[in-house]
């Protein structure tokens, strides 16, 4: 594999990764991360061993995915899965929705599209916009759900709410299959979504005309 496309493709991913001030040990996880991007994985990798066997989320979220995709390790999708898992459990969001992919894919473990949505949807409560619009897709496709384009576009609603690059185009693709009234509960319902802080997500919220 060229160095430099999975590189990018690695510093992409991890952008999202950065461990939060309260997680130790913070600056060993973001020397690993500086040695990966300058090409040095053999300490990268170990140092993430080691963090990921101290129970460090972010370097075990970040070992999931060099096993995924087998960069700079034989790839191997139990070990990414086995990885992911112990990070999503202890709540990292970027590790709960590349686990809920494996799923999705039946990468690691058997095609599981209402596992999948467990892991997308628990990193959806935590603002995760790209698990947000993931949802909206399972939801605009009907995949392990019965096809629902009220959830899809809310679930775009609300992921380009907090950011996701994609969610807007989605949502603007989807519109042209929906009714105007379908369009409007969608809206209410993201409002009332994000406002309950991601508690009241299934209700509608407008009443018959």
């Amino acid at each position: 594999m060229l160095k430099n496309s999975w590189i990018a493709i690695f510093a992409l991913k991890l952008m999202l990764a950065a461990p939060s001030e309260a997680q130790e040990p913070v600056l060993d996880y973001s020397a690993s991360l500086a040695a990966y991007n300058a090409g040095d994985y053999r300490t990268a990798l170990n140092n993430w061993h080691s963090l990921a066997e101290q129970g460090h989320p972010a370097s075990q979220c970040s070992l999931g995915y060099a096993y995924e995709h087998g960069f700079g390790v034989p790839q191997d999708y139990s070990e990414a899965i086995r990885w992911y898992k112990a990070a999503a459990d202890k709540g990292d969001a970027r590790a709960q929705a590349f686990l809920g992919q494996m799923y999705e894919k039946g990468l690691g473990a058997p095609q599981d599209y209402m596992e999948a949505i467990r892991w997308y949807t628990v990193a959806a409560k935590q603002s995760h916009g790209w698990s947000q619009s993931k949802l909206g897709e399972i939801y605009r496709r009907g995949q392990g759900v019965p096809k629902d384009f009220v959830s899809a576009h809310m679930w775009f609603n609300i992921a380009s709410a907090v950011g996701d690059p994609m969610a807007s185009f989605r949502r603007a693709e989807l519109k042209k299959s929906m009714t105007l009234v379908q369009v409007a509960e969608a809206k209410a319902r993201a409002r009332v979504c994000m406002s309950s802080g991601y508690d009241d997500c299934k209700k509608p919220h407008l009443r018959s005309r």
